[in-house]
């Protein structure tokens, strides 16, 4: 099993590479492969979420290029959980719908928990 951080990089680096083979043929879709939301986190029992950390999400640092990918992430936005989870909701943009709504700067000691609870990321 994979860290949640280990997921978002893999998958920014997958996307900085399609960006420049775009670039070579002439069809830029991504500037910066960053800026583009990612796959969804999927964990051994089936419990999935939105894990989104880039300069226009709500997370810190705000990582701008993949050189950054080596420091530490300190929050991440979580999004659509597939199941509510009661460590997420004091930073619920709308506490009422969990399953359907942002999570801003959630610490990613946490994040990496409850993804560790459910199997790990696969």
């Amino acid at each position: 099993m994979r860290t949640v951080k280990e997921h978002v990089i893999a998958k920014r680096v997958t996307l900085k590479s399609y960006s420049e083979h775009d670039a070579e043929s002439r069809h830029v879709l991504y500037t910066d492969s960053w800026d583009e939301p990612i796959d969804r986190v999927e964990c051994a029992d089936g419990f999935s979420m939105s894990v989104q950390h880039s300069r226009r999400h709500y997370c810190e640092p705000k990582v701008n290029r993949a050189e950054d990918r080596g420091m530490d992430f300190i929050s991440y936005e979580v999004g659509f959980p597939s199941e509510k989870v009661e460590e997420f909701m004091p930073y619920a943009e709308d506490s009422c719908n969990p399953c359907e709504t942002v999570y801003a700067y959630v610490p990613a000691d946490i994040v990496e928990a409850v993804a560790a609870a459910h199997g790990g990321v696969i």
